[in-house]
């Protein structure tokens, strides 16, 4: 017996027998887990792609509700909601999947928030219904650029110059370029998804 123990030790060296053969992850393999768990930066044409539809998306709230049908309505809370007509948002669950996947959890709640009395949207036996708002764009501010830049492995910033517009010489032909206005918004790594951690409207 004596000799035997010996020569099972020398077989466990031999063949390797560390923590992983009992289940037991060695810091190489818990190394190779936390890697497959970083998110990939997406290159600059997906984050202006990105910062397109969020713009969009954000003034179907901020700016300028979806499209309804006027003839269909339903009344909440003494307020009168239109049925929704969108082929892209069909249902009110497809608008909270693509307001979340853009942007963060708190700008999504404070979205379908509103203002707290009028609520934007509402899930109206299936459906989608909408206040029907809008407020106009803001008409002293003309062409934007974009610009991306990468931080590090979870946070890019866009940077937006705006054209603010001199409204005083008459004629929309005439109008002038009289400075610019900057914004940035912050499109960083959360969670699972990259998404938008501050946003508003410059228009």
């Amino acid at each position: 017996m004596k000799k035997v123990l010996p020569l099972l030790l020398a077989l466990c060296l031999l063949t390797g027998c560390t923590n992983s053969r009992i289940g037991i992850p060695d810091a190489a393999d818990a190394s190779e887990t936390s890697a497959q768990l970083v998110l990939p930066v997406p290159d600059e044409a997906t984050v202006r792609n990105r910062f397109e539809k969020a713009l969009e998306v954000y003034g179907w709230f901020d700016l300028c509700s979806l499209e309804v049908d006027t003839s269909r309505s339903y009344v909440v809370d003494g307020k009168t909601y239109y049925r929704v007509v969108s082929e892209e948002v069909p249902d009110f669950q497809t608008l909270r999947t693509i307001v979340y996947d853009l942007f963060s959890a708190e700008i999504g709640d404070a979205l379908f928030r509103g203002d707290g009395e009028n609520i934007p949207y509402r899930d109206i036996n299936g459906e989608l219904y909408s206040l029907d708002g809008a407020r106009g764009a803001d008409i002293t501010k003309g062409d934007y650029t974009l610009t991306v830049e990468t931080e590090n492995s979870t946070s890019i910033l866009c940077k937006v110059q705006v054209e603010i517009i001199d409204l005083d010489t008459g004629a929309e032909e005439y109008r002038r370029v009289v400075g610019t206005e900057e914004y940035t918004y912050a499109y960083r790594a959360v969670g699972n998804r990259w998404v938008f951690t501050d946003f508003r409207l410059f228009y």
